[in-house]
């Protein structure tokens, strides 16, 4: 569940069952288990959780300058391990 919690959040009771092999108790009950009212606000944790992660797009922005979309001004910060070649 915690490598695939993307899915997981979008999941009924039932497909998260068959996916783990489990019955829709079981899935209920360890919902309860890790102290959540029911599969519902587990999901909505879940949910939350994706939300606040970054998009792809912020990455980026949070990769260049200012979000100017200029690279850093660091020597080698995009790509440290690239040495430059003269060629003669």
């Amino acid at each position: 569940m915690l490598r695939h919690y993307r899915e997981v959040a979008f999941m009924s009771v039932a497909e998260l069952a068959a996916a783990a092999g489990a019955s829709p108790a079981a899935v209920a009950r360890f919902a309860t288990s890790v102290e959540f009212t029911g599969y519902p606000e587990l999901q909505r944790a879940l949910h939350a959780i994706i939300l606040s992660e970054p998009r792809q797009g912020d990455r980026f922005t949070a990769a260049t300058d200012g979000g100017t979309g200029e690279p850093r001004a660091e020597r080698g910060f995009l790509f440290p391990a690239a040495k430059t070649r003269r060629h003669r």
